[in-house]
């Protein structure tokens, strides 16, 4: 394998329902066409069936590894330094037309989160079989930056807002975020993911940089040709109206659901049915317990869901729909926007009662089986929780036939 010297990190290189991994009780289903006669890229989200085996995912080539679930090509490689050091070391990569390509770019967060399977017990949770010689456990830099005020221990001040990035670790798949000034893992990426791969990698929502300090526009300068996540956008662009509120045909009004035209699910409008409508439902009846502000345990959203697809909960959903589900992991990271914080989902008026914290996905944890997936909206952290000791809110989907 070719060495490429770098001196700022010394780095020596040597979708058909897919699976991300992990198990679940629902199935995905297929993506409609835009009921409102738009022109929206609808990407396929991965479902948590199905596995798409690694000799068939990934085709290695010298240096280089192709997803072909996502169309996205990885440089194998092992490096690691601050985040500004990554984005710089881009430069390096490609005046060397290292694994002979001079494209590369450091990977946005919803990039590298495509190469975590979920299914996977041990780190890197990379699907088994895998060609990477150099992805090893730990966390690793994303493009993308944060939003979040990062809490340092004390005495140390806390960082303020935009001194942090995302990072993937790949010791769990847990998506959570470093301060700039940090020593992470690289990986580099390249190419466009599309609407005709497998699994079309959709945009993050960011369209803003930020540099260590935080600072951004003016203070910070232009923000082309930095090779951040706000600057390049990489990946499946965004339906101009992304959300819509389904109507009643005969009244014209709200029926209580939202159709996301880039991945042609429907949401409920009630984001927190538990604790909004908990006066209309006898939960404890149902055996629902515990509830606190609407989090409830991972095994109890079983039960919500199918007391509401027997119609025994009322959540202001006019239409008889049957098939609800609580959403896969890839499926509930999907409303996450980069571009935005608190809560972090663009057109977030449309729905009721969202709140900033922790939701239930459907996929339970290889890494701890006793854990279960989430995603938390008030900033987007991707985590394994507790199934039956930590308290979760609940989101229904289903697809769109």
């Amino acid at each position: 394998m070719k060495k490429y010297y770098l001196t700022l990190l010394g780095l020596a290189g040597s979708l058909a329902l897919i699976s991300c991994g992990g198990s679940s009780s629902d199935s995905g289903g297929s993506v409609p066409d835009n009921p409102s006669g738009g022109s929206a890229q609808r990407i396929v989200v991965p479902a948590d069936s199905a596995p798409m085996p690694a000799d068939q995912r990934f085709s290695p080539s010298g240096d280089t590894v192709t997803d072909e679930l996502t169309g996205l090509t990885w440089l194998d490689v092992s490096s690691q330094g601050t985040w500004q050091d990554a984005l710089n070391a881009v430069a390096a990569l490609n005046t060397q037309n290292a694994g002979g390509h001079n494209d590369w770019r450091l990977p946005n967060r919803r990039e590298l989160f495509s190469l975590v399977d979920a299914g996977e017990a041990t780190g890197p949770v990379l699907t088994n079989g895998h060609p990477f010689t150099n992805i090893l456990a730990g966390e690793y830099w994303t493009s993308t930056t944060s939003f979040n005020v990062q809490e340092n221990p004390a005495p140390t001040p806390n960082s303020p807002a935009g001194t942090s990035a995302w990072v993937v670790d790949m010791d769990n798949g847990a998506v959570t975020t470093y301060v700039k000034y940090n020593t992470a893992r690289v990986l580099y990426v390249r190419g466009a993911s599309t609407v005709t791969d497998t699994y079309g990698v959709p945009q993050t929502g960011q369209t803003t940089c930020y540099d260590e300090t935080g600072a951004t526009g003016a203070a910070l300068g232009s923000c082309a040709g930095t090779g951040q996540d706000g600057d390049i956008k990489a990946g499946v662009e965004w339906p101009t109206s992304r959300f819509y509120a389904n109507r009643v045909q005969s009244s014209g009004g709200a029926d209580g659901t939202v159709t996301d035209t880039l991945t042609g699910l429907m949401w409920m409008t009630e984001a927190n049915c538990v604790q909004n409508k908990e006066n209309l439902n006898d939960f404890a009846a149902l055996g629902i317990t515990n509830i606190d502000g609407g989090r409830v345990s991972w095994g109890d959203t079983v039960i919500f869901r199918d007391e509401f697809n027997d119609n025994n909960i009322n959540c202001d959903v006019v239409p008889d729909y049957r098939d609800w589900r609580l959403p896969t992991i890839r499926e509930l990271e999907s409303l996450h926007s980069a571009g935005t914080s608190g809560p972090s989902l663009s057109n977030s008026d449309i729905f009721e009662h969202l709140v900033t914290d922790q939701y239930w996905s459907s996929t339970s944890s290889a890494v701890d089986p006793a854990a279960a997936w989430s995603v938390g909206f008030r900033h987007g952290y991707v985590e394994n929780d507790a199934a039956q000791t930590s308290g979760h809110l609940v989101w229904l989907v289903r697809d769109v036939n």
